[in-house]
């Protein structure tokens, strides 16, 4: 779909064309084909063209580090984001039956998610990657260093 960002990773000749790309427009709505720019491209790189063995590349829908990333919702539908405020837990009900963010399908598969948490002036950015299962009690840890460079003033 045009205007929608896309992660494309797997290159190995030549890593400058795995990035976050914005796609242009679709060429071809049987075989999926598209036309995409990679976004930030520095200024008078070239890129060399490479054609990737079967299974090497991969593409990501709503990639994290886009304008399309998207923000989980928890079991009443509003995003999960807050400020932990230096709590040691953050606790949030994922709605695993009913939750189709992304294109997941609903109650089938789970669901991968990235987490993010920025600090200031104690803790430095911190990301980790997880899985969402059907489960309860799931936990995901985030260790942040010590922040030294924030300066309030």
């Amino acid at each position: 779909m045009p205007n929608q960002y896309i992660n494309v990773g797997g290159f190995s000749a030549d890593s400058r064309l795995n990035g976050i790309y914005r796609v242009v427009s679709v060429t071809d709505q049987t075989t999926g084909g598209f036309v995409a720019y990679k976004v930030a491209l520095p200024d008078g790189v070239a890129l060399t063209a490479e054609t990737a063995g079967a299974g090497a590349v991969f593409f990501d829908e709503n990639p994290i580090d886009s304008p399309d990333a998207l923000i989980v919702n928890n079991n009443s539908g509003t995003p999960i984001t807050g400020n932990i405020s230096g709590a040691a837990n953050f606790a949030f009900d994922f709605d695993y039956d009913n939750n189709a963010q992304g294109e997941r399908v609903a109650g089938q598969g789970n669901a991968a998610i990235t987490i993010r948490a920025i600090g200031f002036n104690s803790a430095q950015f911190v990301e980790t990657s997880g899985t969402i299962t059907r489960a309860t009690g799931q936990s995901f840890t985030l260790v942040s260093a010590l922040e030294r460079n924030y300066l309030n003033t």
